[in-house]
């Protein structure tokens, strides 16, 4: 993967992921908006033949860039407990991944 950000002030900024479809920045986007000092969080692709996508983060004037670091951490949080889950799951152990 490979990205470029791009920051415009302490409270937005602009994330590219090249290489990439909007899979991996829909779901950092996800969780950026749960965030109380995020404002606003987006995704755009700007064309579909592109392999490339932009993560938009604008915060209340807090640091936008903690704010990205804090939806990845979270995201990454979450998919490591499925792949876990469903680790468990292919064992025979049948458990619920809600």
């Amino acid at each position: 993967m490979v990205f470029r950000l791009q920051r415009t002030g302490k409270e937005l900024l602009e994330l590219e992921l090249q290489d990439e479809d909007i899979s991996i920045a829909d779901v950092i986007h996800y969780e950026a908006l749960r965030d109380k000092h995020v404002i606003f969080a987006g995704v755009v692709a700007p064309h579909p033949l592109q392999k490339r996508v932009i993560l938009k983060i604008r915060t209340d004037g807090t640091d936008s860039l903690e704010a990205l670091r804090r939806a990845a951490k979270t995201s990454l949080a979450k998919i490591e407990k499925l792949v876990s889950q469903l680790k468990e799951m292919s064992k025979g152990e049948s458990r619920s991944c809600l």
